[in-house]
């Protein structure tokens, strides 16, 4: 046998390595006698005669591939380079090194020859001659800095390549200083010669835009998230479009885009705001769904803003009548949309299927989606090779990042906070209702003598009359004369240039100070001006007269007493609390982040005590008002406990949510099943609420007799933002301003609330509850509806809306919850098929399989379909622009 061994063959594999040694190509297999001992000389020639493949000119590479020069080789064994599966490695040998060129957002633009000693400016000579690119560019070096073009000279290529290649970037310091923003738009900016043909090419997905790689070599905190980046990032309210980002997602990947899905990238344990965070700075392209609730629930709000704010080229995907949205008004004024129905498509489904059927934005046909996702592919694709172009305001970005009140990823705070000191008085917006002038001029003076640049809203000429005003209830809007109307296809007239003054204003702000009164509460162009202004900069509410916060400014500004002008020693408050604000440091507010903490383990704890996904939480009165209303929960809680999987989550109190789970609980016991009744109730509330809830004297809460109870919170307010956090369904009958609050809670965390509008009160659409809640019943006028004018009276009459209901509920369950003259049985029976629905849903969402984006997308030979783009488009990195 030993004899057999000596006489087996050699047989020694080939590998010929890239440049940078990263890929491998199998070149085969060369035979020799085991006895004959080789040195690299001799190698090479049985390499020639026995592999026809094998590159003319070449080097052998130790086992760390390293290359041997050719004086070394007879000095070389072949067992000394041979790894331990009997391999070797040779690597192309050119006169002069090769490296490639690429841009900082990924796409490789070519490759050249020089050598690593030679100089700066000779590299920057070679590109513009054989890439043709714009010498507007600057290198980056090993450690991720740029280098300016005076210091190219004292520099050589060894210390701009990585792993054989080196990186540009577009000098954004000359295009700020030379070129105007029209200039962007042109091609004022490429290269003398004459114009090549574009070369359209498939790239690796890598997808960073140019600032997010200078981030990421100061990034400590993105390891922890492990979420691939990726080209284009979805944007929705789950509530309302979970299907459609799913749907859009897989037509877009099959165009060989890689997406971002929340769904599909963020994992069970990881931070969910810090994963969405890297996400969001990270993509290229921002595609936010804009549905009713989009940018009135808690992460489209900070998403949209966040993209904004890192400037993301951001294109909206419209599901709206109108545009823009209301409460995204100032940011998407002057934004072009993608509809996600074409007019021509609009106009034959309606005559196909019928007015209500073709609104429907619940159905979204495949057919649709296809034309939508070809309609991005085809804007991206205009964008192409812009990237050294089009740049927003370089000014813009660093001053919205440096005064953002949100959470910024940790690597681009690294980056912006080397710049906080600055010499120029500190700059505040006043945002006011014109009503309040008076006042606004007084506080105005008062801040500059202290030292402040002060803007008031009120100051630029822009009517705000009754069609600003917002309905203060959902019943005044059957009859109403204060709405506002559409103007032509949709677009809502809306003064641009005004708009685009407060914006500029807004960016340059380092606090905005909100004077709060009754008529900026119930304005629409207030509203619009919070909207934009909160996460974006520090918020500091003034409150100019007694009036109850609606439940829109709670969730965005908190629901913390204010300063009132009527306090005594208000302005020294107001000024210390602006100046707290300014110091450097309290950026990143410590006391938020703590309540945050305490907020999410307690939304942990919760969970994990009731371990189960099915959960439905009960919201509504203490008392009950309605002579139907006990009799409706009591059958809703017998109907529901013939699902064996749900848990009933109530707040503790009497009234509707006792009745209801002591119904469920009672028909549990009577089919033997375990407790499944959980209330939640907060440790104490210094309110007396002992005519609510059993409260002892030491203002603690007691356990409620049957069920379980579990307490967390120090107040019920606190309990109500926990609960709205910890659940995806909430059942609201009757109520009053506290039910109203714990819905509007559900709503800014993208949950569902399901109103049994017939019992009134809140789910009846009083007490400033949500109207997006009601946008699914027909039994409702949302606020968002067409008005008619009255041609006698002068009138706007409110028409019908037929909104979409929560995705997968029949309409026909919905409408009658709507419905008095329906028996209790008729009721529970429709709430238990639509949360039988609305799991469905859940379930589906859980187990969706993501697609698969891990490596590039290549087209297949079939023969394309029409709605498929015949190319695939290469993004570069891009920005956020306001299109003409």
């Amino acid at each position: 046998m030993a004899d057999e061994d000596e006489d087996e063959p050699w047989l020694i594999g080939v590998n010929l390595l890239s440049e940078c040694g990263k890929s491998v190509i199998k070149l085969g297999l060369v035979v020799l006698p085991k006895e004959k001992k080789y040195t690299l000389n001799q190698l090479r020639k049985e390499l020639s005669k026995q592999l026809p493949s094998l590159p003319a000119c070449y080097s052998f590479c130790t086992k760390q591939r390293l290359p041997i020069s050719e004086g070394h080789e007879s000095q070389f064994k072949i067992d000394w380079i041979l790894s331990e599966d009997q391999t070797l490695f040779i690597k192309q040998k050119f006169d002069k090194p090769k490296i490639g060129v690429k841009l900082n957002s990924g796409l490789a633009l070519g490759s050249i020859f020089i050598n690593y000693n030679s100089r700066l400016s000779q590299l920057r000579t070679l590109i513009f001659n054989e890439i043709e690119l714009s010498d507007r560019f600057i290198f980056i070096d090993n450690n991720g800095w740029p280098v300016r073009k005076n210091q190219e000279e004292r520099m050589i290529v060894s210390e701009v390549v990585n792993e054989s290649c080196i990186t540009l970037s577009p000098d954004i310091i000359y295009l700020e200083n030379h070129l105007s923003t029209a200039d962007y738009n042109d091609n004022s900016l490429l290269s003398d010669t004459p114009p090549r043909k574009k070369i359209k090419r498939m790239k690796e997905l890598t997808f960073c835009t140019s600032k997010d790689n200078t981030y990421k070599s100061s990034c400590s905190s993105v390891e922890s998230v492990s979420i691939p980046s990726k080209q284009l990032l979805i944007s929705y309210v789950r509530a309302e479009a979970a299907q459609h980002a799913l749907d859009l997602k897989q037509q877009l990947s099959s165009l060989g885009f890689s997406v971002y899905l929340d769904v599909h990238e963020i994992k069970s344990g990881v931070d969910w705001q810090d994963s969405l965070n890297y996400a969001v700075s990270n993509c290229q392209i921002f595609l936010p769904l804009i549905t009713p609730r989009y940018g009135e629930t808690q992460w489209t709000n900070r998403e949209v803003k966040l993209a904004d704010v890192l400037g993301k080229y951001i294109l909206p995907i419209n599901f709206l009548d109108t545009w823009p949205p209301r409460c995204l008004a100032i940011q998407f004024a002057t934004t072009q949309y993608i509809a996600w129905k074409t007019l021509e498509q609009l106009k034959h489904d309606k005559i196909t299927y019928g007015e209500e059927r073709a609104n429907d934005i619940g159905t979204w046909n495949d057919e649709y989606i296809a034309h939508v996702a070809k309609s991005i592919a085809n804007r991206l694709e205009q964008l192409v090779g812009m990237e050294l172009e089009r740049l927003p305001s370089l000014t813009r970005r660093k001053t919205l990042m440096k005064t953002f009140a949100g959470k910024l990823p940790t690597e681009v705070l690294a980056q912006v906070s080397y710049d906080s000191e600055n010499n120029e008085a500190p700059n505040i917006v006043i945002c006011v209702h014109p009503a309040q002038k008076t006042f606004s001029i007084h506080i105005k003076d008062w801040l500059m003598d202290h030292g402040f640049e002060v803007w008031c809203s009120n100051e630029k000429d822009s009517d705000i009359v009754d069609s600003d005003t917002l309905p203060p209830s959902q019943d005044s809007l059957i009859e109403c004369s204060n709405d506002v109307t559409d103007g032509e296809n949709g677009v809502l007239p809306v003064d641009n240039d005004y708009i685009k003054y407060f914006q500029e204003k807004a960016d340059q702000a380092d606090i905005v100070l909100i004077i709060l009164s009754k008529d900026f509460t119930t304005s629409r162009t207030c509203q619009q001006q919070v909207y934009y202004c909160e996460q974006r900069k520090p918020v500091i509410p003034l409150q100019y007269e007694d009036v109850r916060i609606p439940g829109w400014l709670s969730m965005l500004i908190g629901s913390t007493p204010f300063h009132n002008i009527h306090q005594e020693g208000y302005k020294e408050l107001l000024l210390s609390q602006i100046n707290r604000c300014l110091q450097s440091g309290n950026k990143d507010n410590l006391q938020l982040e703590i309540n945050d903490a305490k907020i999410n383990t307690m939304v942990n704890h919760i969970k994990k005590s009731i371990n189960n996904p099915y959960c439905v939480y009960i919201s509504g009165s203490t008392k009950f008002y309605n002579d139907t209303t006990e009799s409706i929960c009591r059958a809703i809680g017998t109907r529901l406990a013939k699902r064996e999987d749900i848990t009933l989550v109530t707040g503790g109190f009497y009234g509707v949510g006792e009745k209801l789970s002591k119904a469920f609980f009672e028909q549990n016991q009577t089919l033997r099943r375990k407790n499944r009744v959980c209330h939640v109730l907060p440790e104490r509330d210094k309110q007396d609420r002992s005519e609510q809830a059993k409260q002892g004297i030491d203002d603690k809460f007691e356990k409620v007799p049957f069920g379980e109870s579990l307490f967390c919170g120090e107040s019920v307010r606190e309990r109500e933002t926990i609960v709205a956090k910890c659940f995806d369904i909430c059942i609201l009958i009757e109520g009053g301003p506290g039910a109203a609050h714990e819905a509007e809670e559900f709503v800014w965390n993208d949950h569902i609330v399901i109103p049994i509008y017939c019992t009134g009160g809140a789910a009846g659409g009083k007490f400033g509850v949500p109207d997006k809640i009601f946008h699914a019943c027909k039994f409702h006028y949302p606020l968002a509806s067409k008005a008619k004018v009255n041609k006698q009276t002068g009138k706007k009459k409110m028409i019908r809306s037929h909104c979409k209901v929560p995705q997968g509920v029949s309409q026909s369950d919905w409408n009658l919850l709507g419905k008095k003259s329906v028996s209790p049985e008729q009721i529970s029976q429709a709430v238990f098929n639509i949360i039988d629905s609305l799991f469905q849903n859940i379930t589906c969402d859980k187990s969706n399989i993501p697609i698969s984006s891990s490596c590039p997308l290549t087209k297949s030979n079939e023969k394309s379909s029409p709605h498929s783009s015949p190319i695939t488009p290469t993004l570069t990195s891009m920005s956020t622009l306001i299109l003409p």
